[in-house]
């Protein structure tokens, strides 16, 4: 029997990894912070699936203590590209390999088992797992200028606010922070490609420069007219 533990903020990530090693001689352990893990450590870890930000820390200051404590772990990280994920600090803290969303069930398994030991069928296992949290009060919608809104789930033919509000869904508090973190990446990515790809849009924003430009200086020639 091997063990692995999830350590991560997202219940998705718990959910894939049961799937992925139901009926295997993987034990899948699951904790959403730091406080989770103690008990989950009796049978010590073979395998070890961190977030990157967790409710009390990080998944690299968790990967080097455990790594410490269970050195022939193998250690991954689950990261999407919304995420600040620091890929040397996470080498540097021993991560082995990183497994980027969208990734099935499948295709952690596949990852996971390429780097371990042929795995082997067995009758479906009894499953440690420590998500409470799933339970929760919901937390209370963010405003509508923090909502991560360029993430549009029907299309660019509905209004990405709308379309959210209709899904019911409230955003994972870590999420949000990461997508709140990386959207000036992102939106500074799109320009570019813009820029680059579309005379139109070069032209829109030369035009809202020059405008913007004109205003300024009417602001000052106004300014300094005695």
């Amino acid at each position: 029997m091997r063990h692995l533990l999830v350590l991560h903020p997202d219940p998705s990530a718990h959910r894939k990894a049961r799937e992925a090693f139901d009926e295997t001689d993987v034990r899948v352990h699951s904790a959403r912070c730091m406080a989770d893990i103690e008990p989950l450590l009796a049978n010590g870890v073979d395998i070890l699936l961190l977030g990157t930000s967790l409710p009390d820390g990080n998944g690299y200051d968790a990967a080097r203590m455990l790594r410490d404590r269970f050195p022939a772990a193998l250690v991954l990280f689950a990261t999407n590209s919304f995420e600040v994920f620091d890929e040397e600090r996470a080498y540097e803290n021993g991560c082995d390999a990183v497994l980027r969303s969208p990734m099935s069930a499948e295709d952690m398994r596949s990852v996971i088992a390429s780097l371990i030991a042929p795995l082997q069928r067995q009758s479906p296992a009894t499953v440690e797992v420590v998500d409470q949290w799933e339970g929760q009060t919901p937390q209370p919608p963010m405003p509508e200028e923090q909502l991560a809104s360029f993430l549009p789930r029907t299309g660019l033919e509905e209004d990405p606010m709308e379309a959210w509000r209709k899904t019911g869904e409230a955003m994972d508090p870590v999420l949000r922070v990461a997508v709140l973190r990386a959207l000036p990446q992102v939106v500074e990515g799109a320009v570019r490609t813009a820029l680059r790809s579309s005379p139109d849009f070069r032209q829109m924003v030369a035009e809202a420069v020059r405008e913007a430009l004109e205003d300024e200086k009417t602001s000052q020639s106004s300014t300094e007219t005695p």
